[in-house]
């Protein structure tokens, strides 16, 4: 009985504790709000003006090539239509004026990378054909920066064994899905023929269809409740996406205005990612593409 009390007593103390504070907090913050509201105001107005701005832009791969199931058909870029084509979308870019830009790079290449654009400012170095340099090097050359920065984690994506899971366990519901999502994604390049790369970059930005994380997600389900070897397969694409957003925010400063440059199929996660992280802002490339 003793034992008995000593709790009943403990939580009486305990609940009546927790039923004052709240009304105690309450009360305190109502008596100082009228002479804290400037300070409070200063203060979100602070806040407001320390919000990371980051804008994402999708790309195609230049080169056409990548390690996507399906690539863009690609002009050469190289020549003086592409080149023009080039500037074009980078006098649109310089407007955001961002303080960073930062690409689909591994980080273990980036010091290799910087060295070759010192190099390309001091005229010694000749663009290659893929987007870090004729997006990221030109523009920070045109933005005076000192740097580029790689945000990308090199996580090998296999999903092979759980396509092979899924047609040993008759799952082609899932097999058809993955063929229909690939048939729209390969409409949506055959549609870009004829555009000029501004408008292609459009068109991808502008694209909420999220066919490649449909894809995933398909992918996700094959196998079993005892080996689900599709999900395990794919997390490692969210673990990539999830560095790489880590390290652009790591990078980043308050105030900053950051430029991510990455293969389109990055775009959707990525901004998720962002918009739903506090202190960032998320700005849109499509208005800067028109």
């Amino acid at each position: 009985m003793g034992f008995k009390k000593t709790v009943f007593a403990f939580l009486s103390v305990l609940f009546s504790v927790a039923s004052i504070s709240p009304f105690t907090s309450f009360w305190a913050i109502a008596q100082t709000e009228d002479t804290s509201r400037t300070k409070v105001q200063n203060e979100s107005e602070h806040q407001s003006e320390a919000e990371i701005e980051v804008m994402i832009l999708g790309t195609l791969h230049l080169t056409g090539g990548g390690k996507d199931a399906v690539n863009s058909k690609v002009q050469d870029y190289l020549t003086p239509k592409g080149q023009e084509e080039i500037r074009q979308v980078l006098d649109h870019l310089q407007s955001f004026e961002p303080d960073k830009i930062m690409l689909e790079l591994d980080l273990e290449h980036e010091d290799a990378f910087n060295e070759k654009y010192k190099a390309y400012l001091q005229g010694k170095h000749k663009l290659s054909v893929n987007e870090r340099q004729q997006f990221g090097m030109r523009l920070a050359k045109r933005l005076g920066h000192e740097r580029l920065y790689a945000i990308d984690f090199d996580s090998f994506l296999d999903y092979r064994p759980a396509l092979a899971a899924a047609n040993e366990l008759g799952q082609e519901h899932l097999l058809k899905q993955i063929d229909g999502l690939t048939d729209q994604i390969r409409a949506t390049i055959d549609a870009e023929e004829g555009l000029s790369l501004i408008e292609i970059l459009a068109r991808i930005n502008a694209d909420d269809q999220k066919l490649q994380r449909k894809i995933f997600l398909a992918i996700a389900q094959m196998g079993t409740v005892e080996d689900p070897q599709g999900a395990l397969q794919i997390l490692t694409w969210w673990q990539r996406n999830m560095v790489i957003f880590a390290r652009a925010a790591q990078y980043a400063k308050p105030g900053d205005k950051i430029l991510i440059v990455f293969g389109s199929g990055h775009k959707d996660i990525l901004e998720e990612f962002f918009r739903d992280a506090p202190g960032f802002k998320l700005v849109s490339p499509l208005p800067y593409l028109k």
